[in-house]
């Protein structure tokens, strides 16, 4: 009985020892290049879409804002700083028996999605009513703009470190030493509005330098 139970617990120990340790991966961050971290049309119609299934008002607008900036940071003539920031801005506005308001989110998950609908509909309730209050746009044909500039948008932080170079080389040749930001963005921008029952208009995303 003794001699089992030691080898039990040699076995116990030799299976122990042969259970695979924990792997623990990193996640790499994303690089910093402003137009890899913008949302597709189909992400800011689902934002839009459930926003309109989560309210009853009588009109409801929509408009998403995404800005993304990446940006290169130098001083005593050396780059030490490449970063990327997104900022997400969902806004809505609700019109309510002739009253109005708007509220706006950063956060695109549901009970987010919820909230930023009832605060709409309960600023628009304490408002009072506005006979000049225009309705909201029936369907619209928007003509095609050309301001996004996909070698600014994907600009990568070599890119950024070529232009910063031309900079320190010439302030070294001129015995100055130059310090400040090289930064390349993107801005995008979608417009949505409903007449309750239907979608009356959609403004597809535009994208900025």
């Amino acid at each position: 009985m003794t001699r089992k139970t030691k080898k039990s617990a040699k076995n116990t120990r030799a299976a122990a020892s042969r259970k695979p340790a924990a792997v623990h991966r990193k996640v790499a961050p994303r690089p910093a290049v402003a137009g890899l971290h913008l949302l597709s049309d189909a992400e800011m119609r689902r934002i839009a879409e459930k926003i309109f299934k989560l309210s009853d008002a009588d009109e409801t607008e929509v408009e998403i804002g995404m800005v993304s900036d990446a940006l290169t940071r130098f001083a005593n003539n050396t780059i030490h700083q490449n970063v990327a920031e997104q900022v997400l801005n969902v806004s809505v506005r609700t019109v309510l028996d002739g009253r109005t308001a708007r509220a706006t989110t950063n956060k695109t998950d549901d009970e987010s999605l919820r909230r930023v609908v009832d605060t709409s509909k309960t600023l628009a309730r304490s408002q009072p009513r506005n006979p000049d209050l225009l309705p909201m746009p029936g369907p619209q044909k928007y003509g095609k703009v050309s301001r996004y500039f996909e070698n600014t948008a994907h600009a990568t932080p070599a890119d950024r470190a070529r232009a910063v170079a031309r900079v320190a080389e010439m302030a070294g040749k001129n015995k100055q030493t130059a310090a400040g930001i090289f930064t390349t963005g993107v801005t995008q921008s979608a417009s949505m509005a409903r007449r309750c029952p239907r979608i009356s208009v959609f403004a597809s995303p535009e994208r900025l330098k």
